[in-house]
C-alpha cells in the first residue's frame, strides 16, 4: 500500500511541460534587420569617411516558465544584429513587441528606443523627418529617452531598405550613410 501510494505521489508530481503561448517576431518586422553581413561607408560633419561593419541578424527562441511552480511555458522569439561604427559598438534587438538598440563607446552605453514603447507593425511607425539639415523619408527614429550626461548619442535614423541612415550626437556632430 505504501509503495502504491509512493508511486502515485511521484507520478502526480511530475511536470508535463505544456506550451501555452508563442510570441514570435512579426514576419514584416523581420525585414528591418538584414540577413546578410555588410560593410557601409559613413561620412561625418568634417568630411571624414569610415567603414561600418554590420553582422547578419540572428534569431533565437527561448522558453520561459509562466511561474516558478508552473509546468507551463511561453516560447519567445527575438533577434539581434551587431555592428561597429567608428568607435561605437552596438546591437539592434527585436522581439514580438519591442525594437530598440544599445550602443556604446567602451565608456558609456546608450539605449535608443522608438517613440512607441511597444510595436505591432514597425511600418506604421515610419515618418518623414529632417535632422541637421538632412531630409529622410519613410524612416523610423530611435531616440535617447533618458538624457543622462554621459550619453552622447541623441538619435538614430533608420530605414527598412538601408538600415542606419544617420546618427546625431548630443554635441551636434553626426554620421551619415554615404
Amino acid at each position: 500500500m505504501i509503495l502504491l501510494f509512493s508511486v502515485l505521489m511521484f507520478y502526480s508530481c511530475v511536470c508535463n511541460n505544456e506550451e501555452v503561448g508563442i510570441q514570435m517576431v512579426d514576419i514584416d518586422n523581420k525585414e528591418y534587420l538584414k540577413n546578410t553581413s555588410e560593410k557601409v561607408t559613413f561620412i561625418d560633419q568634417d568630411g571624414n569617411t569610415f567603414i561600418a561593419d554590420f553582422e547578419a541578424v540572428n534569431y533565437y527562441t527561448q522558453k520561459d516558465d509562466i511561474g516558478p511552480e508552473s509546468c507551463e511555458y511561453i516560447t519567445y522569439e527575438y533577434g539581434k544584429r551587431k555592428f561597429i561604427i567608428s568607435k561605437y559598438q552596438g546591437e539592434f534587438n527585436i522581439d514580438y513587441s519591442n525594437f530598440y538598440l544599445s550602443i556604446h563607446n567602451y565608456v558609456a552605453s546608450n539605449y535608443l528606443f522608438l517613440k512607441e514603447s511597444t510595436i505591432g507593425k514597425i511600418d506604421v511607425l515610419t515618418e518623414d523627418t529632417e535632422v541637421a539639415g538632412f531630409s529622410f523619408n519613410n524612416v523610423i527614429v530611435f531616440e535617447n529617452r533618458d538624457k543622462k550626461d554621459i550619453w552622447d548619442i541623441e538619435k538614430m535614423i533608420y530605414s527598412k531598405e538601408n538600415g542606419v541612415e544617420f546618427i546625431l550626437f548630443r554635441n551636434g556632430n553626426w554620421y551619415k550613410r554615404n
